[in-house]
């Protein structure tokens, strides 16, 4: 019996962007059969070529790390959407799947001219995912749009940093996963009421209104006329003898404690601290005391002693430290993937412990497996019935 949590569930993904290239990689994860069709006409997956290639083991240029990540697991179908036969490929592996995954501005299915309404009439029981920057309808649907202008919009870059300065950006395309991570769970809990409804679903993923989503906390707050405004100021890095070690201040307590931490007692009883104000125009002052009390110091003893007296402490590792971190290979995190490449380590999971797949496999080539997926596929009549509607 195969116990991986998505068995049976087939995926075609045709999204040109992060978003839905994660979305379906993580229902590969979890066991479903998912096939990248790729347009031949234009190049393929343009994830392929953004950044800088992997040196093949044959020394060739190969594909970008970004594209292995975010396509592990899946197979690839590589097909001429400029001609007739590669369209009609294209159609009937859409309406023979369970859940298709499309992202981007305007999205494949779009630019082809294939609306979720053909899909469900041609497959009664599929799940369609469309992520995109502000969602299939409104004003603002099929606009061009990068992370940060989907960020601004959302109102995401004004709810960080200091009120007073220029908004702060967030300086990676976090909405690009989480938007992926909301699209995949509304793929299964789709595809399971389908299952019960006999009827189709269409999950519209707007990452706007993701962002939105993600802060609605400080809102409703402001709303009810309650501050949103820390408590607390404390200076967030200082700098040991061999890097940097982040502290945080989350209450009066941890305020007090990290003062006597660092020997600043005397600014720990000072009364006048409790001012925001007051704290801020210390600043300065205090981030040299505090430097120069850990200029000496190893960053991990600071952080196991700082831990120890149950003060926010942390290490701002770097991705290759994060790899190597004890912790994280105890969890079984990482585990190795062979790759054209060369073997890498790779996160094996969202979840410990998580029904995922044991045949972890690399990311494929363009049309690695068009025969063998048109075969598997396109034989089952009572899956792929063409219905242009």
């Amino acid at each position: 019996m195969n116990e991986h949590a998505l068995h049976g569930m087939r995926v075609v993904d045709v999204g040109t962007s992060v978003s839905g290239s994660y979305c379906a990689r993580l229902l590969a994860d979890f066991g479903a059969d998912v096939v990248k069709v790729e347009d031949l006409s234009d190049g393929g997956d343009p994830i392929r070529s953004d950044g800088p290639p992997i040196t093949n083991r044959d020394g060739a240029a190969g594909d970008s790390a970004l594209f292995v990540y975010l396509n592990q697991n899946k197979r690839s179908v590589a097909v001429d959407l400029q001609s007739e036969q590669g369209r009609e490929i294209w159609r009937r592996l859409l309406f023979g799947a369970d859940v298709v995954v499309d992202s981007g501005e305007t999205g494949s299915l779009s630019r082809q001219d294939v609306s979720f309404e053909q899909i469900e009439r041609a497959n009664p029981r599929s799940v369609v995912v469309r992520i995109s920057p502000f969602g299939q309808g409104g004003p603002y649907s099929g606009r061009p749009a990068c992370h940060l202008t989907v960020s601004a919009l959302g109102g995401l870059v004004t709810s960080l940093g200091d009120p007073t300065r220029e908004p702060l950006d967030v300086g990676f395309p976090l909405l690009e996963y989480v938007s992926a991570v909301v699209g995949a769970v509304g793929a299964v809990a789709s595809w399971r009421a389908c299952r019960d409804s006999g009827r189709g679903r269409l999950v519209d993923v707007s990452q706007q209104e993701v962002a939105v989503r993600m802060h609605m906390y400080p809102t409703v707050m402001a709303t009810l006329g309650l501050s949103t405004k820390r408590r607390t100021y404390f200076p967030m890095y200082i700098m040991a003898q061999n890097g940097w070690v982040a502290v945080n201040t989350l209450s009066a307590q941890h305020w007090k404690d990290a003062c006597v931490f660092m020997g600043l007692d005397e600014v720990a009883d000072d009364q006048t601290m409790s001012d925001p104000a007051v704290r801020n125009a210390a600043a300065p002052a205090l981030q040299k005391r505090m430097d120069a009390w850990a200029a000496d110091q190893q960053r991990e003893d600071i952080f196991e002693v700082g831990q120890l007296l149950r003060i926010p402490v942390g290490i701002p590792y770097t991705l290759l430290e994060v790899v190597e971190q004890e912790h994280y290979n105890e969890r079984g995190l990482f585990r190795p993937l062979e790759t054209t490449g060369g073997t890498v380590k790779q996160p094996a999971g969202p979840f410990g412990s998580s029904p995922i797949r044991d045949d972890w496999r690399d990311a494929p080539g363009v049309g690695e497996h068009t025969t063998e997926v048109v075969e598997e596929w396109l034989r089952d009549g009572d899956r792929t019935r063409v219905e242009e509607g």
